[in-house]
């Protein structure tokens, strides 16, 4: 099977984060699995170059469409997947939603089956935040979709409201092997709290992280790490001036591999203060790790990680730190939390991810789906 698959975000771009690594693992599978041909079809962003993304067969390669700086390089993009359907031959399209734009209604213009993955689920939040009508958009396009991926079952319950004549399946997020501690080694005595992520202050939540820490007394903060990378690196680094925080607030950039294992290894708690996810996989790498966490109390947070986590509102400064103090000095809890949530995403690896995706490509190119309540796999 040919498959061509639409993804503005890749690992190279200083801002991507789950929907990039999903889309190279799940992929470099299939092509070394199952032996299809596979075309990821990546936007640009400033620096960009030609990709070497890291493969491990002939059978994947990676290009890149679009021009221009921010929003140009994504409304490019869109503009130009029809274009590019037609230079690449592929039997299979898989669109991956685009941010901030959301579906670019694939069905209409595409001459093979289209699935829709839905790692990007944010057209209610895009549009409050740019004043421009994305929810509506999406409202109006998704219907169009016959076969959608969700991550979490509040996800599906979304898609499901807006296309109900598609069929939606859930394929959680993976994990890499290396990511999971080997059991019983959680902490009990890390260095420090750890927030890791995009540095975006409207979704991640950093602001109501950096409140929390500037509300507690110099004396109580625990060293605070923040990893990750983002249009609002700077402004997030004046904030934490602003408030008084540099002596105890270090950002450590962008990491992964073994410098991120080594991270999540000296943590003794994680903190997720974001405001909304499709998912969140860095909750999921946290209970791995066998590593406590505190994240807010929305949906995908209480799907995915509340066997390990304490969770608390989102945008309250207070109530936010007050969990991580307490956990800071709970050890018992910390252990408890830690093991449970280890135990709660054993098994979740990159190829079961990647089998149950390659089985519903199979069974939408059959034309076996008679359901739109298909059985998730890997959950």
């Amino acid at each position: 099977m040919r498959i061509l698959h639409f993804d503005f975000d890749d690992l190279g771009n200083p801002w991507g984060g789950g929907q990039a690594r999903r889309t190279r693992e799940v992929n470099r599978s299939l092509a070394s699995t199952r032996g299809w041909e596979i075309t990821v079809v990546t936007g640009t962003y400033r620096g960009a170059v030609p990709h070497a993304e890291p493969v491990t067969t002939g059978r994947l390669r990676y290009r890149r469409l679009g021009a221009g700086p921010f929003p140009l390089n994504i409304l490019s993009f869109v503009a130009l997947q029809p274009l590019m359907a037609r230079l690449v031959a592929h039997d299979l399209l898989v669109e991956d939603f685009t941010t901030p734009v959301g579906p670019t209604l694939a069905p209409r213009w595409s001459r093979a089956p289209v699935i829709g993955s839905a790692q990007f689920l944010f057209a209610n939040q895009m549009a409050r935040k740019y004043r421009l009508p994305f929810d509506r958009l999406a409202s109006a396009l998704l219907p169009a979709y016959r076969h959608l991926i969700a991550l979490t079952d509040h996800g599906a319950e979304t898609l499901r409201r807006e296309s109900p004549r598609a069929t939606v399946t859930v394929i959680p997020q993976g994990l890499d092997p290396g990511d999971f501690a080997v059991p019983g080694s959680g902490d009990p005595l890390g260095a420090h709290v750890l927030f890791i992520g995009r540095l975006d202050r409207h979704q991640k939540g950093i602001d109501t992280l950096l409140q929390a820490w500037a509300r507690m007394s110099p004396a109580a903060r625990p060293p605070l790490v923040i990893a990750g990378d983002g249009r609002e690196r700077d402004a997030l680094r004046e904030l934490t001036t602003t408030l008084g925080l540099d002596h105890t607030v270090r950002f450590a950039g962008r990491v992964s591999g073994e410098p991120k294992r080594a991270l999540f290894r000296d943590a003794r708690i994680v903190c997720l203060p974001s405001r909304y996810e499709t998912y969140g996989i860095a909750a999921i790498e946290a209970l791995a790790a066998e590593r406590a966490l505190v994240a807010t109390d929305i949906p995908e947070f209480r799907e995915v990680a509340s066997e390990g986590g304490v969770l608390v509102p989102p945008d309250d400064p207070y109530a936010l730190g007050h969990a991580c103090l307490d956990l800071w000095h709970d050890h018992d809890r910390r252990l408890l939390l830690a093991c449970r949530g280890r135990a709660a995403v054993a098994g979740r690896t990159w190829d079961a991810v990647a089998t149950a995706q390659g089985d519903f490509y199979e069974a939408v190119m059959r034309g076996t789906l008679a359901s739109s309540n298909v059985p998730a796999k890997n959950r």
